[in-house]
């Protein structure tokens, strides 16, 4: 959200909370959750005290997402909100993988942030996972795209790293196949519109 969506409030003497949301669209969050919490955390900043009393961040969790896939956004968002400010994605989510499933692995971090680049657009990825003559449509409509199967290459490259890093894995196990689940599941989508 702009500021200038905010500034009237401001203006007119109200205190505001910057609830930036972290949710994704569908089974996890994606790139544009991390970077929406990144730009309502800035705009609060820079709207500043004393209207603003600070951020909240907001994690919606419907029936389409799987919950544990959200940890890594959340902590994400939770540092964040500390530093008031974005923070370097690959160094976090390393250290992420390192605190959270005690693997101390630059591809796992890499493969965790990458995850979140990987979820297509959720009218895009229905298309894929189609149930519909007209979803079947869209999907091959998809498949023509220039980038399609660079995507494509980079959703399994994904899924094969966090396959490899699962033996090693010291904590959260369970958790973690929440993240092996989506990859495997934004696989299925490109294969089914290839």
């Amino acid at each position: 959200v702009p500021p200038e969506v905010m500034l009237p409030s401001v203006k007119a003497g109200f205190d505001i909370i910057c609830v930036p949301a972290i949710s994704g669209p569908v089974i996890q969050p994606d790139a544009a959750a991390l970077k929406n919490n990144d730009e309502m955390i800035a705009c609060a900043r820079r709207l500043g005290p004393p209207h603003v009393l600070g951020t909240v961040t907001c994690w919606w969790e419907p029936f389409r997402c799987l919950r544990d896939a959200y940890h890594p956004a959340m902590a994400y968002a939770g540092a964040v909100m500390q530093k008031g400010a974005a923070l370097d994605k690959p160094a976090f989510f390393r250290k992420f993988a390192q605190n959270f499933f005690g693997v101390t692995s630059a591809g796992l971090g890499k493969a965790l942030l990458d995850l979140h680049g990987i979820l297509p657009a959720t009218d895009k990825f229905k298309a894929m996972l189609y149930d519909s003559l007209a979803d079947l449509h869209e999907a091959l409509k998809l498949a023509e795209h220039p980038s399609f199967e660079e995507r494509r290459k980079k959703a399994q490259q994904v899924f094969d790293l966090l396959l490899a890093h699962r033996s090693r894995l010291k904590r959260h196990r369970a958790e973690f196949q929440a993240h092996v689940l989506s990859a495997r599941i934004i696989v299925a989508g490109y294969d089914n519109a290839a």
